[in-house]
């Protein structure tokens, strides 16, 4: 935790998880309805990783990447996880299955152990050649979006770089028992592999499934036991061998990590059965390596943990953080696919964090 800034004042009011998300991973409130939540559109504002990933991809094959997949929850997906007005070309790359597996390979993107990358070359351009022969593949923004995919596929099967990322059989067996034999740990190395190869920003995603009760951090019932035995130990775990591998070499000082969900838990606890609910009035992240200054606290809640009383931060405040620390101007304007202009985040950032 003495490299850990911790900021314990964010707050927002979007009290559902798909609304809460979306504006914590695009800085902007979601304005629809709730039942709209949960179906992206190419209407939606980008994750920020999208903004990266078009603004400053570096030289990585996939700029952005989600280990392993998008965040769901109950009765649909979780907007705001993709580029949605940018456009497809800024999606994220999402491996799939499940990095736990022993043999794990990137699922969407098998390359058969008898089939050369040279075959695979010759059947995209065969693709290409169909494609050239309807005009309609010709006009669209949609069409052009699937060349860009269908080249980032062949760069993905035909790159070592990225096939060895993704290729976790072949790590250290003594790596993976540090960062926590479970499906969220093996994320987060895979995450650090990825960013190994080249990949600009990686979210890794704790999943629903690796809970025993099926609720992950949504401890609406039996909070301090799922904590206890079932939660935090392989978090910390995972964000342990993280830090300590940036650490060791000399990585961390210019990789921005950062822990945070959608809201906090109620500081009240529901006693028919010891869960805590939706609170997004007050709650904490983390930041740490990149031009944070470990051990630092910033913000303050009241004494019941309920409300911020110190340096209140919004989202926007939180993705502006993160621009700027990445070295990109968070007032930015872009232009999404039809030239609409938008500023990167509409927050400040939390300077009261930095070195």
């Amino acid at each position: 935790m003495h490299k850990v800034a911790q900021v314990r004042s964010m707050c927002h009011t979007h009290n559902d998880h798909a609304r809460g998300s979306y504006w914590m991973f695009t800085g902007y409130p979601f304005l629809g309805s709730v039942p709209d939540a949960n179906n992206m559109t190419r209407a939606d504002m980008p994750h920020l990783g999208a903004c990266v990933a078009k603004i400053a991809p570096g030289e990585g094959l996939f700029p952005f990447a989600l280990s392993p997949y998008r965040m769901d929850v109950a009765g649909g997906r979780r907007v705001g996880q993709f580029a949605g007005m940018l456009g497809a070309k800024y999606d994220p790359l999402l491996p799939g299955g499940n990095p736990n597996d022993d043999h794990y390979r990137l699922e969407q993107l098998p390359l058969a152990p008898n089939l050369a990358v040279d075959a695979v070359k010759r059947r995209l351009r065969l693709v290409e050649q169909l494609n050239q022969q309807v005009d309609y593949l010709e006009r669209t923004a949609t069409a052009q979006s699937l060349r860009d995919n269908q080249a980032k596929a062949l760069e993905v099967v035909s790159t070592d770089a990225v096939r060895r990322a993704v290729d976790l059989s072949a790590a250290d067996p003594k790596q993976r028992e540090r960062y926590g034999r479970n499906l969220f740990g093996q994320s987060v190395l895979l995450g650090r592999r990825l960013l190994e190869a080249g990949t600009r920003f990686v979210q890794c995603n704790w999943q629903r499934v690796q809970s025993k009760d099926g609720f992950a951090w949504d401890t609406h019932w039996n909070n301090f036991s799922a904590c206890r035995e079932d939660l935090v130990p392989p978090f910390d775990q995972a964000f342990a061998a993280l830090l300590q591998d940036l650490e060791e070499t000399g990585q961390l000082d210019e990789t921005l990590v950062v822990v945070a969900g959608e809201f906090g838990r109620s500081p009240k606890i529901t006693l028919k059965n010891g869960g805590r609910e939706h609170w997004p009035d007050v709650y904490t992240v983390l930041f740490a390596g990149a031009g944070v200054q470990g051990g630092r606290i910033y913000g303050q809640s009241d004494k019941h943990g309920a409300y911020p009383i110190e340096n209140a931060s919004s989202p926007a405040d939180f993705v502006a953080t993160i621009y700027h620390l990445m070295g990109i101007d968070p007032s930015r304007e872009e232009h999404d696919q039809l030239n609409r202009p938008f500023a990167l985040s509409k927050g400040k950032p939390m300077t009261g964090i930095m070195a």
